[in-house]
């Protein structure tokens, strides 16, 4: 009786095997289906080994909103003075889609320090380690973020003009960068990038806004909608960065 007890205990073992595996197979294919079906944003969380250069290219639909961060876990493993830039660009809005262009004032006007524009840039290094966004699409078009080592860039607070609407703190005595920072040959440093979309539509309804880039200039700035009526209305907006 064991050889016949030990067959069937072989055989239960196979059939259970194979459940599993179909079961796998089955949850497998609705994961797959699932991500066949999302258009536009997905959630996306990346623990990147950063060497020298990394991108993603994204296609969006204007209007299409997500927070967005990069941060480096461990700022003392830059190399001396090392220094990463955060660059998100439009690479080509979609035929029928254009930015809006400056008409009425002056392009400089209220110390206004662009033209409108989809792009924006921060330069991450140990002081300053991590960058935090929330964005929307202007356009529907290909959009690229790009993470690159600088090597050859004179710091923002070499230059007065360039701190913005702010104070220059403190940074600016603790350390001094060097206009040339050259990366190291194989060095390597633990970077985290992540995107997860948000669903922002229904903020006019309950009065609560998050502020979006890009608003740097009044072409690009950001719609607040304010309920219709003459009592008295509570409009929050939380800042995005």
């Amino acid at each position: 009786m064991k050889p016949y007890t030990n067959r069937r205990a072989i055989s239960f073992a196979v059939c259970l095997t194979l459940f599993a595996l179909l079961f796998w197979l089955n949850s497998s294919e609705a994961s797959l289906t699932a991500q066949k079906t999302v258009t536009g944003l997905a959630p996306f969380k990346l623990n990147l080994s950063f060497q020298s250069l990394w991108e993603k290219r994204m296609q969006l639909k204007r209007g299409e909103t997500f927070e967005f961060s990069v941060s480096l876990p461990s700022p003392s493993a830059l190399p001396q003075h090392g220094r990463i830039g955060v660059r998100w660009v439009l690479d080509k809005a979609d035929a029928g889609e254009s930015l809006p262009t400056i008409n009425g004032r002056k392009e400089d006007a209220f110390g206004i320090y662009t033209t409108p524009t989809a792009n924006w840039r921060k330069v991450l290094h140990a002081l300053d380690s991590d960058v935090y966004t929330v964005y929307r699409a202007p356009v529907s078009g290909q959009y690229r973020l790009e993470i690159a080592a600088i090597t050859n860039e004179a710091n923002s607070f070499a230059n007065p003009e360039s701190i913005r609407w702010r104070e220059d703190g403190v940074a600016p005595q603790a350390i001094t960068f060097p206009t040339t920072t050259p990366w190291p040959t194989g060095k390597i440093v633990p970077l985290n990038v992540t995107i997860n979309p948000l669903e922002l539509k229904e903020a006019a309804k309950v009065g609560s806004f998050v502020e979006s880039e890009p608003n740097d200039t009044p072409e690009m700035a950001q719609e607040i909608t304010l309920p219709e009526g003459d009592g008295i209305q509570a409009i929050r907006i939380n800042g995005g960065a």
